[in-house]
C-alpha cells in the first residue's frame, strides 16, 4: 500500500502506479485508456489468457468519486456485459485481477 505522507492521503497516481507495478508479476497486458481525447473512461483496460478482460478505475481515498460522465459511460458498459471495478488502494485492485484470473482459470504460479 503507498504510505500517508504528512497526513495527506496518497494521489490516485501513486495508487495506479502501485496497481502496475503489482500487476507485473501476473499474466496480464495493461492499457490505459484515459488519455487525450478518452474522457470518462476507466483508467485501465486489463487482459489476460482465455480471452480474460478487466476495467479498474482508481481513485483517491476518501475524496475521490466518479464524475457524472464516468458514471453513464460505466452504466453503458455494464449494460454491454463489461463493468468496471472501483479501487483506492493498488494492492486491493491487483489482488481483484488475480482473484478474477484464478476464477477465468488461469494458473497463477
Amino acid at each position: 500500500m503507498v504510505t500517508i505522507k504528512n497526513g495527506k492521503m496518497p494521489l490516485e497516481s501513486a495508487e495506479e502506479a502501485e496497481f502496475v507495478k503489482l500487476c507485473k508479476a501476473l499474466p496480464v497486458k495493461l492499457r490505459k485508456l484515459n488519455g487525450l481525447g478518452n474522457r470518462s473512461w476507466p483508467d485501465r483496460m486489463v487482459l489476460g489468457p482465455n480471452g480474460f478482460v478487466m476495467f479498474v478505475e482508481m481513485k483517491r481515498k476518501k475524496i475521490g468519486k466518479l464524475s457524472a460522465g464516468q458514471e453513464e459511460l460505466f452504466k453503458d458498459m455494464g449494460a454491454l456485459g463489461h463493468h468496471v471495478f472501483i479501487f483506492d488502494d493498488g494492492h486491493k485492485a491487483a489482488a481483484w485481477v488475480k482473484a478474477g484470473l484464478i476464477a477465468h482459470g488461469v494458473t497463477i504460479f
